[in-house]
Formats: structure tokens, C-alpha cells, sequence
């Protein structure tokens, strides 16, 4: 069996943004908070403070997403 990449509370928390700022919006912030959250990780397994197993919550990099989104795109 696969490993599970995104819970449902992500994929809920992603339709509430949605829901607000509409499918471009959406785009926007799985962009930038993929994209921060790949950086994070990256720092942390080359820290050492992580291991490339280990399960690191995506929500508060939606959360950046969606704040970026609102203070450079509104």
C-alpha cells in the first residue's frame, strides 16, 4: 500500500480557501505552500532534525499559502 501524502483535513482546509478566493486562489496557495514546504524539509533533514521518513504537518504551510496569498494578491 501507498504512503498517504495529504490528509483530509487538508484537502478540507483547501476547499474552505477555495471557497473564498476561488480556483485561482487555490492554485496559488498549493503552489507557494508546496513550495515552502519543501524548503523546510530540506532544511531540516540537512540540520539533521528530521529524517526523510519522518511526517511533517502540511497544514501550517497552507495556512502560509493562504496568508501570502491574501497580503500580495487581494
Amino acid at each position: 500500500m501507498g504512503i498517504i501524502a495529504m490528509g483530509m483535513g487538508d484537502v478540507l482546509y483547501l476547499s474552505a480557501i477555495g471557497a473564498y478566493t476561488g480556483p485561482s486562489g487555490v492554485f496559488y496557495v498549493i503552489f507557494i505552500s508546496s513550495f515552502a514546504g519543501a524548503l523546510v524539509s530540506l532544511l531540516l533533514i540537512i540540520l539533521g532534525k528530521r529524517k526523510k521518513q519522518d511526517e511533517i504537518p502540511f497544514g501550517p504551510f497552507i495556512s502560509f499559502g493562504f496568508i501570502s496569498y491574501l497580503i500580495y494578491c487581494l
